[in-house]
């Protein structure tokens, strides 16, 4: 159910959930009960700049694994031995 928000005259604005089918019925005011009427507030609408658009979607696209592919002709490198700590590697 989506926010609605009301104003009584008389003790100031508040917030409910509705139905759609209700959304435009007077509803009573918690505090007096009398019927208040609904009030149209503006959406919570970002604006953000092209530097954190592009940034945003570089994250995005991090996010997904890359395929890369060998040569034709290539030879792959040789598994390296672990020293060490292996559980350390990359700290």
């Amino acid at each position: 159910m989506p926010l609605y928000e009301f104003l009584c005259e008389s003790c100031g604005a508040f917030e409910r959930r509705r139905p759609f089918d209700e959304a435009n019925d007077p509803m009573p005011c918690p505090g007096c009960d009398e019927n208040a009427r609904r009030v149209y507030s503006a959406p919570g609408v970002i604006s953000t700049s092209a530097a954190q658009k592009k940034a945003r979607g570089l994250n995005e696209r991090g996010a997904d694994p890359t395929l890369v592919k060998r040569r034709e002709g290539e030879n792959p490198r040789p598994p390296q031995p672990v020293r060490g700590r292996p559980w350390q590697i990359g700290h």
